[in-house]
């Protein structure tokens, strides 16, 4: 019995231990995501706009979906933080690609509060987190 409780509680500071570090690495990613933005989605979303909300949580969603793949498959604490580190990479990557190159008024259509643009970087930023987490499944 008393080596139970001895299993779980090694158990629990491992699932503290990974749950503190994704908790922490998506307030990170959060806060850099908002820092490179040229606008501030906080504020926006603060003002009741709806865009921006959509889109920040797609981004969030996109990190958070290959950060629990990280968590699920690593082979160790250190290795779930370097998966982590390129998922918040390829987000940044994502950002900058859609931003510049696909949806070259996407600055401008999330502060005027354009949903369609909005709904387009949700989905794409959804996509990316599930194919980056697949990718990290070995």
């Amino acid at each position: 019995m008393a080596g139970f409780f001895i299993e779980n509680i090694d158990n629990l500071l491992n699932f503290a231990e990974y749950f503190a570090f994704s908790l922490f690495s998506l307030f990170v990613f959060g806060y850099i995501y908002c820092k490179i933005t040229p606008f501030d989605e906080l504020s926006l979303i603060k003002q009741g706009k709806v865009a921006p909300a959509i889109s920040f949580g797609g981004v969030l969603i996109g990190f958070i979906l290959p950060v629990a793949s990280a968590v699920s498959n690593s082979i160790s604490f250190y290795d779930m933080v370097f998966w982590a580190i390129v998922s918040l990479t390829v987000q940044l990557i994502i950002f900058f690609i859609l931003s510049r190159f696909i949806l070259s008024n996407y600055v401008k259509d999330i502060e005027n509060d354009k949903i369609s643009c909005a709904l387009f970087y949700f989905f794409y930023s959804i996509g990316i987190g599930i194919l980056n987490a697949a990718a990290i499944t070995y």
